[in-house]
Order: structure tokens, then sequence, then C-alpha cells
């Protein structure tokens, strides 16, 4: 029995869907798929992987995924299964040094340990953040800043709006605004569900998007840059 599939190939900020048949027999390693079609989808990759658009077309429907800056909750939300890992498949996925040492500073070992596997099969792009903070950033994973830097300015928007009563642990507002400002410089949009973060975005002209947007929003939301042709 043969049927008809869907692959979905990401290389970088792309994507492409490309039809397949699966065939389905008795054996126990089935389904399999055809020489000519595992040929296609590796045809497909190394396109995308060298910058081939119009090449990857002409197999398929290609997506240029929209640029996610995730916050250190949202791999919270795929841990709590609150956030499928497949809603995260549109999206080309960037994230800081500052996520991933919150993640590892996490309390409790066995979430902590889960946390560290869940950013590898994630695996999103690490970037540098745009200015460096002494006791915060790591010297090689942060630029300069220099006369251009808003992470002064965002912190200030940021204490301005955060209940002093409920204050986040120390380092964290710094933390933040670091993150918010590589999102801003980058167009990247900030998917995270800190409230007063997301205002502070949007002040700044940026934006987010909450774990229950990421959720409801599919691959097929996005507009194709190249149809089939």
């Amino acid at each position: 029995m043969i049927r008809k599939s869907i692959k979905l190939i990401r290389e970088g900020k792309y994507a492409a869907e490309v039809a397949i048949d699966l065939h389905y027999s008795d054996e126990s390693w089935s389904p399999t798929m055809s020489l000519d079609d595992a040929r296609k989808l590796d045809t497909v990759r190394l396109a995308l992987r060298r910058g081939d658009i119009a090449g990857a077309a002409h197999h398929g429907e290609v997506f240029e995924l929209t640029p996610v800056l995730l916050d250190t909750v949202m791999f919270n939300r795929v841990l709590d299964g609150k956030l499928e890992l497949s809603d995260l498949e549109g999206y080309d996925l960037f994230a800081t040094h500052n996520q991933l040492d919150e993640l590892n500073n996490t309390e409790d070992p066995k979430r902590r340990l889960g946390l560290s596997r869940l950013f590898k099969i994630i695996s999103p792009r690490v970037v540098e953040t745009e200015s460096l903070v002494l006791g915060v950033s790591r010297l090689d994973r942060a630029k300069l800043g220099g006369d251009e830097s808003k992470y002064h300015r965002i912190l200030d928007a940021l204490k301005l709006i955060d209940d002093p009563k409920k204050a986040r642990k120390s380092g964290n507002q710094e933390r933040d605004a670091l993150i918010a400002e590589t999102a801003l410089k980058n167009g990247f949009i900030l998917a995270t569900d800190d409230r007063n973060l997301s205002v502070v975005v949007r002040q700044f002209g940026g934006s987010t998007i909450s774990s229950r947007e990421l959720a409801s929003t599919a691959l097929a939301t996005h507009s194709p840059r190249h149809p089939r042709t």
C-alpha cells in the first residue's frame, strides 16, 4: 500500500514541504520510501543549505522561516507539555547564552537535566548579546555595545514597570534587558510569557509572541517564499 506524505525539511532560515510516497508492508521496517524520493529529499536539503532556493522549489514549497528568539520560559513550557516541539517547526529559532545559563542554574537537578537535553533537541542558534554587562555576560558571547546600545534604556523601562514587591532574581532584569536588545537589533520576534518584558519590547518597536500564540500558529500560516515550479 502506498500513501502520500509531506516531509518537512529545515535548513537555517528556510524550510521546504516535499511530497513523497510511503510504502507500507508487513515487514518490520515498514514504511519505506523509494530511492528516488530519498534522493529528492537530499537534493532539497543540500539546495537549502547552499541557499539555492529556486532549486529547492522545483521539488516542493519553500518557506522563509520567521526568526524568533526564545526566552527561557519557552523551554520550560515545552518540558511541562504546554508547548509542543512541533509548535516551533515554523520558526528560525535563536537564543543567547543567557537562556542557556538560566537553564543550567535550575535548582532541581532532574529538571535541570531535562532542560539541558531539551535545549540540545530544539537546537536554537546561539547569537551574541548586543551589549556586555559585567557579572552577567560571558565575554566570548557578547558584543561591547557602544554608543548605539539600547541596553540601559531598556533596563530602565523594565525597572519602571516591574513590581518592586515581586522583584526578579538577582541579575534577571539585566539578562532580560540583554535578551530584549538582542531581539530588537536583529529583527527577531521575542517569544516570552513575561508580560512586562513584552510591553518593553513593544515600546521600543519590537514584536513578541506568547507560548499560547506559538501553539496556535501553524507553518501553513507562513507565506511561502517560493511555490513549487
